[in-house]
């Protein structure tokens, strides 16, 4: 009953896959930001990126940044036998991109140091930036330490959870210094 194998998620008797997770803070193929990554990463350098991804490098930038919700599929990998993807989760290519020659391309590419810069970038524009000024500064909470555990919330549990969090644990502190 606690069966939960890598990369699925479990809904009960309802599974769903959340796709491929990259990058220092591990972008997600079906929250979207992997999508949006891989867009800014082509923009970075689209030449590069066409080598690495190869003939379905636009197919893999446009699919990943589909919009929608889940909708249920045959998955003969799935216990249940059929899967919960999103738009963003299907096949590039004709093969899944957590699977054979799509792991050695995201391997490639996570070792450039102008695809790094570009994850950095990114990271700090949705998650860093937004919890600034989201959470850190109503709280006061300004030291390195503190940052990072916010910062790590975020990415987590998206800057809006991290607010939520922060507030729910801090709104009858007031006063109190960081330390």
């Amino acid at each position: 009953p606690n069966w939960k194998p890598l990369s699925w998620s479990r809904y009960g008797k309802n599974p769903g896959h959340v796709g491929l997770s990259f990058g220092f803070i591990q972008f997600t193929q079906d929250g979207g930001n992997l999508g949006v990554l891989l867009r800014e990463m082509r923009k970075e350098n689209p030449f590069v990126f066409a080598n690495i991804f190869g003939a379905s490098s636009n197919d893999l930038v446009s699919i990943t940044n589909r919009k929608g919700g889940k909708k249920q599929q045959p998955d003969s990998e799935s216990p249940t036998g059929f899967a919960r993807r999103s738009p963003r989760v299907q096949p590039v290519g004709g093969e899944d991109i957590w699977k054979g020659h799509w792991l050695a391309r995201f391997e490639e590419a996570g070792k450039l140091p102008e695809f790094q810069d570009v994850q950095k970038k990114l990271a700090i524009a949705l998650y860093f930036d937004p919890m600034l000024d989201r959470t850190a500064k109503k709280h006061g909470i300004s030291s390195e330490k503190g940052l990072a555990i916010l910062f790590d919330r975020s990415v987590q549990l998206g800057v809006g959870g991290c607010r939520s969090l922060m507030d729910r644990y801090l709104s009858d502190k007031k006063g109190w210094s960081e330390k």
